[in-house]
């Protein structure tokens, strides 16, 4: 499925007994006055669901999510790392109005492809990615987002552990169990910047979506937090 839309969602699977978490991005255009020639982005939506949810219910209130404008025909990453291929399998196998990209976070220097089509990603550029964004303003957080208090502690608390070999599982070398909002944010900013070279064409239907987002029926079933409705930035 290719692209039509100007948001990247992140989806953070977090082990049996973990938070899972979900981040909404959306692309604009450079700002003119800001001279700088990059593209700027917006964190618009957080979601969070408790410890103990089951993979089959978070991967339908996602295809849920994705289904309903303006965020149909837009790109689902989703970490397989601590969950494995299966539970990715499952999130794409449900979710129809999106294309899903899985991503590894590994020990390793050097992003690759793996064999199933997904990516192998350095845990330290993923998260980078997302410090460099911040450190220049380029990711903006939309005023009054729900769980933006519990992202900006989890960012204060965040620390990069850095395993002793390529193929350490994630959890020894993670911080704790309570990253999955960075996690998600940092996995919609990544794919950005890293596999998103030229959105210009897509930038172009921003205007155009979001109109029709404002125009569109708003179900209160959108998520567990209350319907999806655009954080203004």
């Amino acid at each position: 499925m290719s692209s039509t839309s100007p948001f990247v969602v992140g989806l953070d699977l977090g082990q049996p007994g973990e938070f899972s978490a979900l981040a909404v991005v959306e692309v604009h255009p450079p700002a003119p006055a800001e001279g700088s020639g990059q593209r700027q982005l917006a964190l618009r939506h957080l979601l969070r669901w408790p410890r103990g949810t089951s993979y089959a219910a978070i991967a339908a209130e996602v295809a849920e999510l994705v289904r309903t404008p303006p965020l149909s025909g837009t790109r689902l990453v989703v970490d397989q790392t601590g969950t494995g291929r299966p539970v990715s399998d499952l999130v794409r196998n449900e979710v129809k109005d999106a294309s899903v990209v899985a991503v590894t976070v590994t020990g390793g220097y050097a992003t690759q492809r793996d064999t199933a089509g997904g990516w192998n990603v350095p845990k330290t550029e993923l998260v980078s990615v997302m410090q460099v964004l911040l450190q220049a303003y380029r990711l903006r957080v939309a005023n009054g987002l729900h769980h933006a208090e519990i992202l900006v502690r989890e960012l204060h608390n965040f620390r990069v552990k850095h395993p002793t070999s390529g193929t350490e599982e994630r959890m020894s070398w993670r911080e704790g169990d309570q990253d999955d909002l960075v996690f998600a944010v940092a996995l919609a900013c990544w794919f950005v910047e890293r596999r998103c070279p030229d959105w210009g064409w897509v930038i172009a239907l921003n205007r155009e979506l979001r109109e029709a987002a404002r125009e569109a029926p708003q179900p209160g079933a959108w998520g567990r937090a209350g319907a999806w409705r655009l954080g203004r930035g």
